[in-house]
């Protein structure tokens, strides 16, 4: 248990509480529960039909629409229990919610729009904190078209909440405290330290390399880039010229949404970067690269095609047969994501819903569930994946110091209450808590170990001795150094080498997830 007056993490609330949302409706399953992104992922697909339709009528939006919810990442993130499908969808209802803002000028109604504008900036602000581009967006937006009132609207609407959530959570340490972590060079390694202004020029233009070069053919196609790679660059390309162009004549909130929202995920840290993150720039390329095309093909025939209406159809045709070219892509992104899902499934069967996740994963949960049911009640746990243990194990847990300092790691577990410390395998990081844990062996005990296949062990669970207890004599001298076993007082649990055995809870389709079992 923590200790009273210990400071705890204060995550985004509006993914929470959607899944709060299912299970007080009933959802007690995995199945059940991922039920929920592949139905936001798909009303995100209504949503952009919506924004396009308004924007440049039915065909174009089935095509962006169709487009988008069929490509590899779109289909992937539909399936795992991410708040990107919700946090794309607020995106696509932001933009739709952003075509009438002009028209309304005329008749008065601007401000409702504004609203609406506003409070889906708040939700998405909310589910992920990716969300602040779209409240940069519609701001800028209504400054620039001197709509000072509308402006004073949506920054009243989107500032207060905000503001009342930050004084709520001042104070708390934030495990993801991406104000504290953005100047890391990598705040998984937070020994490299930090950066200045001239680094985040660097890390922009080398995440711009890598999204042009491998995150964005993928989030098409899969693992397999190919020749996706010179097709993406085509379609970024066209879509700044679209873009350009839709600045200069009617931009909207979804013109203004791209390059802060560019720009934010441009300068993360690579290691946060990825397919995903490109999501809610789908849509929005495929829209803009249409209109580039058209208008450069209109441009190039005007000296051959004196008709106008022969031109538009000249350029129709033009981006008719560029949309077909997406058929392979796209092909070859749902392949992927069929297969892997099928993989999976087939997976999941033998090895539990996290067996995707591979063996590491696999270990790791069930080390929580075994965990829940052994480990005192009010016991409190260092892992690497504390929401995760928390779901598997019901134990309240938080993430340890990526540091290689035992000294650190110890006055952390003494400063939260934390009696236990997971050994895990899941990133780089179980490395630098190995080296922290050696260097003070002799204030950590065995408790159980969880094995793969061949009966090794790979995942540990340790007890952290009290401060009177520990033998600050004993250092690992090798990977293979042992730890004592827990005394009494732990749990009555065999010894360090003796592996558990795989997959002890079997699984089905219906098996409920451990933390709603735990409840009364």
């Amino acid at each position: 248990m923590w200790r009273r007056g210990t400071r705890r993490s204060f995550p985004t609330p509006a993914w929470p509480a959607v899944l709060a949302l299912a299970e007080w409706s009933g959802a007690r399953t995995w199945v059940d529960f991922k039920r929920l992104p592949f139905a936001l992922s798909w009303l995100g697909v209504l949503l952009i039909w919506g924004f396009v339709a308004r924007r440049r009528g039915a065909i174009w939006a089935s095509v962006v629409a169709l487009g988008s919810g069929l490509s590899y990442a779109w289909l992937t993130s539909s399936s795992w229990l991410f708040s990107e499908p919700l946090f794309v969808a607020l995106c696509a209802a932001f933009w739709w919610a952003g075509e009438p803002m002009h028209a309304s000028d005329r008749n008065g109604h601007a401000a409702r729009w504004v609203s609406v504008a506003a409070v889906i900036a708040v939700l998405a602000i909310f589910t992920r904190s990716a969300g602040l581009p779209l409240a940069v967006a519609l701001i800028a937006a209504t400054l620039l078209n001197r709509n000072w009132r509308q402006a004073a609207l949506a920054s009243l609407i989107v500032g207060v909440p905000s503001l009342l959530w930050f004084l709520r959570g001042r104070g708390v340490e934030q495990e993801g405290a991406y104000a504290r972590e953005f100047w890391m060079v990598n705040p998984y390694r937070p020994e490299l330290g930090e950066i200045g202004i001239p680094g985040l020029v660097a890390r922009a233009f080398d995440n711009a390399v890598l999204y042009l070069t491998e995150w964005l053919p993928r989030t098409f196609g899969g693992d397999e880039v190919g020749v996706l790679g010179a097709l993406v660059l085509l379609l970024v390309l066209l879509a700044l010229v679209g873009w350009a162009r839709a600045m200069k004549h009617r931009a909207g909130l979804a013109e203004w949404f791209a390059p802060s929202y560019a720009g934010l995920i441009l300068l993360w840290p690579s290691v946060w970067g990825g397919e995903r993150f490109a999501l809610p720039l789908i849509p929005l390329i495929l829209l803009w690269a249409g209109e580039g095309l058209e208008y450069l093909v209109q441009r190039a025939a005007a000296s051959r095609v004196p008709d106008i209406s022969a031109r538009h159809r000249v350029a129709s045709m033009a981006v008719g047969a560029a949309a077909l070219t997406l058929i392979l892509p796209l092909g070859q992104g749902m392949s992927a994501a069929t297969r892997q899902a099928s993989d999976c499934r087939r997976a999941a069967e033998i090895a539990g819903p996290w067996a995707c996740g591979g063996l590491s994963m696999v270990e790791f949960t069930e080390a929580a569930m075994w965990s829940g049911v052994n480990l005192p009640a009010d016991a409190a746990v260092l892992t690497r994946k504390p929401r995760i243990w928390h779901a598997m194990s019901g134990l309240a847990s938080r993430t340890y110091p990526f540091l290689a300092n035992g000294d650190t790691l110890l006055h952390v577990a003494d400063r939260v209450g934390a009696r236990y410390i997971v050994l895990d395998r899941l990133t780089s990081q179980a490395d630098l808590l190995a080296r922290a844990i050696g260097e003070r062996l002799g204030a950590f005990c065995s408790i159980a170990g969880f094995g793969g296949a061949d009966g090794g062990i790979r995942t540990d669970l340790l007890g952290v001795l009290p401060p009177e207890q520990r033998d600050s004599s004993m250092r690992a001298d090798s990977d293979e150094a042992m730890v004592r076993a827990c005394p009494d007082g732990f749990v009555a649990v065999p010894g360090r080498g003796t592996a558990l055995s795989a997959n002890p809870f079997p699984y089905e389709a219906t098996s409920p997830i451990p933390l709603l079992t735990l409840r009364p």
